[in-house]
């Protein structure tokens, strides 16, 4: 599944290395919209939506952020196969081949209904996120099976993933858990236990203890890669070439992902990721690696806003050759008004007197059951806010509350609470009953409407959405 038009490095031979520094330096062409490897045919895909009931980790997040693009991670599902066993002595055979084919195109159609569903005229962009372990066909080349990737999403896009069949679970992309304040995704299985000697790995990073979080650059360790093979004529790309940097492809985004978990597991707060990458890739004129047409490459250092306590826990991990940093790395990007401004005293917004239309703030299913009934219903009512959240301080102990951690919380239930008080007022004004229990993390809270109540209440821009309390599904 390649596209006519592959995605290439520019002037590169093979093995070469080259820096990423601010402005990007990677030269790609990408497939057309209609050309992109992920067109299928849509016959081939299911019809029927899943359920979503915790596939979504972060979900009162999201929702509560429905405008906004998230970074996410989209795990597929994991289909029960495993590899026939080839005779005694035989790395490969016909029974593997035809296996291992199978299974290629079957993960291609997955991923190209996921992908397709979302976005059918093939503008989302997905990065590779997790592969198989490497396989081989009998002809040397890899078998590429890719289970996971991250894109930016919203809300209705998320649900979108969540309730599609060959979707297993959707969690924040690398850095986003930190910085929303949520737990981080659990480490894939596949991945060794970080327990190497951290010393000899950070002796460059030292400058960063005892100042706070500071640019740092993780070395990977390349000698665990497999080896580039090259071609008779240098600039050429023949099939061992090619090959070859397949199976670096694959190894090196399975390194990059174990290692990048096992740092968002540690991350005492929001590491910001910081403007330098070196990528190592091969000349112009290999194809993608399916089933996400990735261009052959492996990044094998990266920079991240760490602390010291921080340096040495991604320096276990046996994927690291070292971490450095240095005055001149670029400073990280922090996002703007964060940390809160605790001393400030919390603003009450001022109520809109116009109203906006309803429609698709509430589902088809809940505005007939309101209709039918007589009195008051129980709703759930979810309310804008004016402003993302900052990330919430991580505690040292992460089972226990810190003092930073219920600064912030109290301060986010103040702001929440504010954001209500007009929704609150105008329920108040006609009649409705508003509970007192906010729900801080999706800014809402349970109220009781009749029918017309709930149209009065839809129509408030501060409104999101309205849902039954009890069985109710949020508007798409």
């Amino acid at each position: 599944m390649f596209c006519d038009t592959q995605p290439r490095f520019a002037g590169l031979s093979a093995g070469s290395t080259f820096l990423v520094m601010g402005a990007a330096l990677l030269v790609v062409s990408g497939c057309t919209d209609e050309k992109r490897g992920f067109a299928i045919d849509p016959a081939a895909c299911p019809t029927q939506s899943a359920r979503t009931e915790g596939k979504v980790s972060h979900e009162p997040y999201l929702r509560a952020h429905p405008d906004l693009e998230h970074p996410i991670t989209v795990t597929l599902r994991s289909p029960a196969w495993s590899p026939p066993v080839c005779p005694a002595g035989q790395g490969t055979c016909d029974q593997l081949d035809v296996a291992l084919l199978q299974h290629e195109a079957l993960n291609q159609t997955e991923v190209g209904c996921v992908v397709g569903a979302v976005s059918p005229s093939g503008g989302l962009s997905v990065t590779p996120q997790w592969y198989e372990p490497l396989r081989f066909l009998a002809s040397g080349r890899p078998s590429p099976i890719g289970t996971a990737f991250s894109t930016l999403a919203t809300w209705p896009q998320v649900q979108q993933f969540a309730s599609h069949p060959y979707v297993q679970a959707i969690t924040p992309a690398f850095g986003e858990a930190a910085r929303i304040g949520m737990p981080a995704p659990a480490v894939i299985g596949e991945c060794p236990e970080a327990n190497d000697d951290p010393t000899p790995k950070v002796t460059d990073a030292t400058a960063v203890q005892n100042n706070g979080r500071r640019p740092v650059v993780i070395e990977i360790r390349r000698e665990l890669l497999p080896s580039l093979q090259s071609c008779a004529s240098s600039g050429d790309t023949c099939e061992a070439l090619i090959n070859s940097s397949w199976a670096q492809t694959i190894v090196g985004q399975r390194m990059l992902t174990c290692l990048r978990e096992l740092i968002d597991s540690k991350l005492r707060g929001p590491a910001p990721e910081v403007s330098f990458q070196t990528i190592e890739g091969i000349p112009v004129g290999a194809p993608g690696v399916p089933p996400f047409d990735d261009v052959p490459h492996v990044l094998t250092a990266f920079a991240l806003a760490l602390t010291w306590d921080e340096v040495v826990d991604a320096a276990r991990h046996p994927y690291v050759q070292r971490i450095w940093t240095s005055p001149t790395l670029p400073e990280p990007i922090v996002q703007p008004d964060c940390p809160p401004h605790y001393d400030s005293p919390v603003s009450t917004p001022q109520c809109p007197s116009r109203t906006e239309d309803i429609a698709g703030k509430f589902t088809a299913a809940s505005a007939a059951a309101w209709a039918a009934s007589s009195g008051a219903n129980r709703v759930i009512v979810a309310v804008r806010r004016d402003k993302d959240l900052c990330p919430a301080p991580v505690c040292p102990d992460r089972g226990i509350d810190c003092p930073e951690n219920v600064r912030y919380w109290n301060r986010v239930a103040e702001e929440t609470q504010a954001s209500q008080s007009c929704v609150r007022a105008l329920i108040a004004a006609i009649g409705g009953t508003a509970s007192s229990e906010v729900f801080v993390l999706g800014n809402g809270f349970p109220a009781s409407l009749t029918w017309s109540q709930i149209q009065t209440v839809a129509a408030h821009p501060d409104v999101l959405s309205l849902e039954r309390a009890e069985g109710g599904t949020p508007p798409p």
